[in-house]
């Protein structure tokens, strides 16, 4: 693993498309965010999927990727697919979604730079997601890469969440915070409350004072 300051609240865990609120949730509550940048691509998991919210209930967005073993093969080796229809795909999705939503019009311009990105790599279109989002959000993590693959963690200043946030563990009203979770979505009374959606869905809904939820819910 990398070099660290042992006065702060590590956490390990792996990257994800547009991460859920779950994850962000999670990793607000420490100082130091370490990417596993060593581990192999990992299918059915939030690596190259994220969901949004849409009047027919979740609606489920993957990034398609370049034929290969991906199973087996270095995260950092995986990439997307060339070309745009995916992304125009995922942003006009995006835009149907929330283009009615309060703060749409405030973060549409930043967010849409990410589905014209260069990136090749699913794991820089990630990490550089995660950025943004963080920066949205106002949350200053320190972010950094692993230096290598560890299974078993065994330095107790670092907190091992790889592979915990996943889809099979979808969570309900009963194990969420209220203070991050519960708020008005643009489709609340067509479909209800949705859970475990990207974090986009709560950007575009309650703006600025999504950052403060999480840090409030830290508090807690």
């Amino acid at each position: 693993m990398s070099n660290k300051t042992h006065d702060q609240k590590t956490i390990l865990i792996e990257l994800h498309a547009f991460p859920s609120i779950r994850y962000m949730a999670t990793i607000s509550a420490f100082d130091r965010v370490l990417i596993e940048a060593f581990e192999n691509y990992q299918k059915g998991s939030y690596r190259n999927r994220y969901y949004i919210g849409s009047s027919q209930g979740p609606l489920r967005l993957s990034v398609p990727l370049t034929k290969g073993k991906h199973q087996s093969q270095p995260i950092t080796q995986v990439q997307m697919l060339d070309g745009a229809s995916w992304r125009k795909l995922h942003w006009r999705s995006i835009q149907s979604s929330y283009g009615k939503s309060p703060f749409y019009d405030f973060y549409k311009d930043e967010l849409f730079e990410r589905f014209v990105a260069e990136e090749k790599s699913l794991f820089d279109w990630n990490l550089e997601n995660l950025k943004l989002l963080l920066k949205c959000f106002n949350l200053n993590l320190a972010i950094e890469l692993s230096s290598s693959y560890e299974k078993n963690i065994t330095d107790s200043q670092i907190t091992d969440y790889r592979n915990i946030i996943k889809p099979q563990n979808t969570p309900n009203q009963t194990n969420l915070p209220e203070t991050v979770f519960h708020y008005e979505q643009v489709f609340t009374k067509e479909v209800g409350m949705l859970y475990d959606l990207s974090t986009l869905d709560l950007l575009f809904c309650l703006g600025p004072e999504a950052g403060r939820r999480f840090k409030m819910n830290n508090r807690e």
